[in-house]
């Protein structure tokens, strides 16, 4: 099994078009002992993305709440904006699980992967989260544990929120 780190956005993109798919991408990485141990992974490649800059954010602006795809839960916990105006969001992240595990968790991970204990999924759920690149109405969302929504070559680079109208942009393609 390889095991890559790469430090830019630009070197990630490069790395994931090599592997054709079939790397298996981790940020936070807290599913990927037990998807190995107990669910018969067996990555060929890992890409460990935790390093990419810019990807650490919580945001407000004009256009709403963004939250970058590297933002653990645990910097959810106590932040003004969080604390201002999304007090759901605050409060699921302030119960997710231990604080070791809110370090290395992302929000976009917990979401994406459709985490089993779903600590995230309501609040953002609240806030009607459809993610853009989830484009086929006939489908359900979310997609039921660990069903995921975004293709294999699609990788999440930011949560948005409009108001009541939440995103997860996709890209890294």
């Amino acid at each position: 099994m390889d095991y890559l780190r790469p430090e830019t956005v630009a070197e990630a993109v490069q790395v994931l078009a090599r592997a054709g798919g079939a790397a298996t991408v981790v940020a936070g990485g807290t599913d990927i002992v037990g998807d190995i141990k107990f669910r018969g992974l067996k990555p060929t490649t890992i890409v460990n993305i935790n390093r990419l800059a810019g990807l650490r954010y919580i945001e407000e602006g004009p256009d709403g709440l963004r939250i970058g795809a590297l933002t653990s839960v645990q910097q959810l916990v106590g932040n003004p904006i969080i604390t201002r105006s999304y007090t759901a969001l605050g409060d699921a992240a302030e119960r997710f699980a231990s604080l070791q595990v809110r370090n290395l968790a992302t929000v976009a991970g917990s979401l994406g992967r459709a985490s089993p204990g779903g600590d995230m999924a309501p609040p953002i759920s609240s806030m009607t989260y459809q993610p853009d690149a989830y484009t086929d109405p006939a489908l359900p969302f979310p997609p039921g544990m660990r069903g995921g929504i975004r293709r294999s070559e699609e990788h999440t680079s930011e949560l948005q929120s409009r108001g009541l109208i939440s995103y997860a942009v996709f890209c890294l393609k």
